[in-house]
């Protein structure tokens, strides 16, 4: 995809569109867009009392006034993926489409500002070297797979103008407010065993080399984006990998806390070794990560309720 940007460095005024609002990256990046001062919509598949249903979005005209759309809507997780591998294509794509569909039939000066959140631990593969943008793209695991997908469905949309276009690769998101019944990646996963004293089942040992990024450095990332109205692909990334077993031995050294861990086989659908390079990214928008990962994971152990210094 052509990367452009139009020049803006300012937020937009018009309403930003968020969809899968009632997952927890989507729930997190609206209310960090709306202490941003924007005004956020929330879309979801069932209407609730601060989200609509994407019918609503269709119907009420909603997006002839909006400034932009982050799609943050997907059916699983790396995990789910493997167990139910058809629900891109009965779900994702269908959704993607026809919210591009909508976007193409919208009035006003200029296209939808369109964001769509792809997945840079995901979407190349192994990884040994720091991938840029441009590199293949070799998933291992049907979520990767059905992330190129919808990447290759907006590429071929961009060419019909249906929007201004940008591809977020996000790395490994952490730092998620703590969720005892259903905690979320590898963090969040250790502070629930943590305070569970259920063994975390650490996939192959821990050994896999993986980059992470604290969910507030994702957020801005989004923001910068949209300040921007950038277009084009960009991995979103600490541009720093550490095996999983090392991100457990901080928490414990941080929080003075003990994980306890079993060790399972590894899984053929995951990534052994994603290292990212985030100077594209950086370069479009001056962004760069707030916190490293000492500070990331103090948060982190902060906000699940832990008892740390400082």
């Amino acid at each position: 995809m052509t990367v452009t940007t139009a020049g803006k460095s300012s937020l937009p005024a018009a309403p930003v569109v968020v969809t899968g609002s009632r997952g927890r990256l989507a729930s997190h990046l609206a209310g960090a867009l709306g202490a941003a001062g924007l005004e956020v919509v929330k879309v979801s598949r069932e209407a609730g009392e601060d989200r609509i249903s994407y019918d609503e979005l269709e119907s009420s005209g909603l997006l002839n006034r909006a400034s932009a759309l982050v799609h943050c809507a997907w059916s699983s997780l790396p995990a789910t993926a493997e167990q139910n591998p058809g629900s891109t294509k009965a779900q994702d794509l269908p959704l993607l489409d026809r919210l591009l569909d909508a976007a193409s039939r919208r009035g006003g000066a200029e296209p939808l500002h369109f964001v769509f959140l792809s997945s840079g631990g995901a979407v190349y593969g192994e990884c040994r070297e720091p991938a840029g943008e441009e590199a293949p793209l070799e998933p291992v695991g049907w979520y990767g797979r059905g992330k190129v997908e919808a990447e290759q469905l907006l590429a071929a949309r961009v060419l019909r103008g249906a929007a201004a276009l940008c591809v977020l690769r996000p790395s490994n998101p952490y730092g998620f407010r703590h969720a005892a019944d259903k905690p979320q990646g590898i963090v969040g996963a250790a502070l629930n065993a943590a305070r569970t004293g259920e063994p975390l089942r650490l996939v192959g040992g821990g050994s896999s080399l993986k980059d992470f990024l604290h969910i507030a450095d994702f957020e801005s990332a989004v923001i910068a984006s949209l300040r921007r109205r950038l277009t084009g692909t960009y991995n979103i990334c600490s541009g720093h990998s550490v095996r999983t077993l090392d991100i457990i031995a901080l928490l414990e050294e941080i929080g003075g806390i003990e994980v306890p861990r079993t060790d399972v086989p590894a899984v053929p659908w995951d990534v052994h070794a994603c290292l990212l390079s985030r100077k594209k990214f950086t370069a479009a928008t001056g962004w760069i990560p707030a916190r490293d990962l000492r500070r990331g994971l103090h948060e982190a152990l902060r906000d699940a309720g832990f008892n740390v210094p400082g």
